[in-house]
């Protein structure tokens, strides 16, 4: 019988890879996360499968695109499928013990209940979560979502009477999502996960399957105020920016700068138009994202060195993340219906057990290949899917990103994405090598003509998928009810175009 090594997951939620030392990052360090890079293979290229987060975790969980599983947004119908084979359900079959601490948000969020005037039980979602075969759960599903629902961090920080604090700095208008955390360090969601993961890591299993998921650095941005006094804001590079970028009406994310607001960035501001925050509101935003950076490296120290402790460098462990952000580029923060590369662009980090050098990899990859590339180098074992062991398999030559309503396709360094808003088509078109800062829409420029009608053709290549983005996503099936309890369904979009 082949030895059996534990499997360990990191990820970050909303991490924009610019904010990493090993991606140039210069206003704060990331020693931690570099050091794994300079031990693993560290994927440059890679993207995410999905711009928003519930995909993209369903992605990361099973190995198949949104179109593929049904979850295609944070909205009713997209839950990950108990009876889907997806990675607890694979481990137990290899006789491991599955953990995860941290945010799943494998099931929506029912944000018609929600408020941060109360806190509702989350009981429902809770066992839905168990159901998948998690065998240890501690969950802080999102630092806003843990201030809705009774989860574990919800729990405890109302234990500590710093529920209502914390409540008050997120509903503080003059904050808009960035503030120092008002409680002990302790106590920070971020920091709170990596000592109950590292607490598991010191008695757990040799079979065991670990999911440590951050919900940082995800709004608000509320590091400790020590984390961002860290930061060196006279090294922060220029936003990326161009006046006149948003004549182009064309674009969906005019809406976003000068309103209504796309992107949840636009709910913190007057008429939905990030146009309004001030030059020192986009400061005061990435003082407290990288904060939260240094605070995440610091607990990726913590929960590494523990791991060590207890396996030695006997773990396969990969580290990326669910999506990235805007980030205040393009004026704009936030990633709804965001397919930039801002948003696209991911750390991905494969340590094999006992590697000590790094290999640094520029071919395509993404969070769609933790599945299949785990099961390959744990087991040996391949896994049919949409996604690829990035160690042993080819690289794609054209890359998808997808949720309900919007699709983004790649190849040979164009994008194209299309999205359906309120019945109105955006079509957008870059040339990522002659305008990697995607300022200029060249859809329907006539010397892209024939890039442009290969993109589109490509994306009709699966048409049965084409019609399941575009048209089916709001499916609502059976199995969902008891966790929708009360949430209105937006209505499904009928058959056919617009």
């Amino acid at each position: 019988m082949p030895r059996q090594h534990p499997v360990i997951w990191i990820t970050w939620d909303e991490a924009h890879i610019d904010t990493l030392g090993v991606f140039g990052a210069g206003t704060h360090r990331t020693p931690n996360v570099d050091a794994l890079a300079a031990r693993s293979h560290h994927f440059i290229n890679a993207r995410t499968a999905s711009p928003v987060c519930l995909p993209a975790r369903c992605a990361m969980a099973t190995g198949l695109r949104p179109s593929t599983s049904g979850s295609m947004s944070n909205n009713a119908g997209a839950a990950l499928r108990p009876d889907a084979a997806q990675v607890f359900s694979l481990m137990h079959a290899h006789n491991y013990r599955t953990a995860m601490f941290g945010k799943c948000h494998f099931v929506p969020v029912p944000y018609a209940v929600t408020s941060l005037q109360r806190t509702l039980d989350y009981e429902p979602t809770l066992a839905y979560y168990r159901s998948l075969g998690i065998d240890e759960l501690v969950v802080e599903d999102g630092k806003q979502c843990s201030v809705w629902f009774y989860d574990d961090w919800g729990k405890a920080i109302t234990l500590s009477g710093l529920m209502d604090d914390y409540r008050a700095a997120l509903a503080n208008r003059e904050n808009d999502r960035v503030f120092p955390f008002p409680g002990p360090e302790d106590l920070h969601p971020d920091r709170w996960v990596a000592d109950q993961a590292i607490d598991y890591i010191r008695s757990a299993p040799d079979n065991a399957f670990i999911w440590i998921s951050f919900a940082g650095p995800h709004y608000p941005q509320d590091p400790p105020q020590r984390c961002m006094d860290a930061v060196d804001m006279s090294r922060l590079p220029p936003r990326k920016i161009r006046p006149g970028e948003w004549d182009d009406k064309r674009k969906l994310h005019a809406q976003s700068f000068f309103g209504p607001g796309v992107t949840e960035g636009s709910a913190r501001v007057e008429g939905g138009a990030q146009c309004r925050f001030t030059p020192e509101y986009w400061e005061r935003w990435q003082k407290g994202y990288r904060g939260n950076v240094v605070l995440l490296d610091e607990c990726m120290g913590d929960v590494l060195a523990a791991l060590r402790q207890r396996y030695g460098d006997d773990a396969l462990m990969i580290f990326t993340a669910d999506h990235g952000d805007m980030s205040g580029h393009h004026g704009i923060w936030a990633k709804n219906s965001a397919v930039y590369e801002d948003v696209l662009r991911i750390p991905l980090m494969v340590h094999l057990p006992g590697q000590t050098q790094g290999v640094v990899h520029d071919e395509p990859a993404g969070n769609l290949d933790l599945l299949p590339t785990t099961l390959r180098a744990a087991f040996g074992e391949a896994f049919a899917c949409d996604g690829r062991d990035v160690l042993g398999s080819a690289a794609p030559d054209v890359i998808l990103s997808e949720q309900e309503a919007q699709i983004a396709v790649i190849r040979d360094g164009l994008k194209l994405s299309v999205t359906r808003r309120k019945g109105v088509w955006y079509q957008e078109m870059y040339d990522l090598v002659r305008d990697p800062n995607e300022f200029d829409n060249v859809f329907d420029a006539p010397e892209y003509a024939q890039a442009q009608a290969r993109l589109l053709a490509l994306l009709h290549e699966d048409e049965a998928r084409y019609q399941r983005i575009f048209y089916d996503g709001d499916v609502f099936p059976y199995w969902m009810a008891p966790l929708q309890k009360g949430v209105k369904r937006r209505p499904r979009a009928a058959k056919g175009g617009d």
